[in-house]
């Protein structure tokens, strides 16, 4: 039963997924999963193998500056400093 509970709720999970990218805007969608895949990353660090990884923090840190820092300074192209900044 346990089993059944737990296929039931990543279909939910799923479901709503699918229902945001519908009725919400399309970078809020996508900066929602992005952060969604970093929260999945630290929880299987943290919560399985029990270490704690500073690596994934720096690595967006370090991919937002170099975006912002680009669009302030130049800011001709979103999809440019996003290229830049990963």
């Amino acid at each position: 039963m346990n089993i059944l509970r737990w296929w039931w709720d990543i279909l939910l999970a799923f479901s709503l997924l699918g229902l945001l990218g519908i009725f919400s805007p399309l970078p809020f969608a996508i900066e929602i999963i992005i952060f969604s895949i970093y929260t999945m990353g630290c929880n299987f660090l943290l919560g399985r193998v029990g270490f704690i990884s500073f690596g994934q923090p720096a690595y967006l840190a370090v991919g937002a500056y170099g975006t912002a820092f680009y669009l302030y300074y130049f800011g001709q192209n979103p999809y440019l400093g996003l290229f830049i900044g990963s």
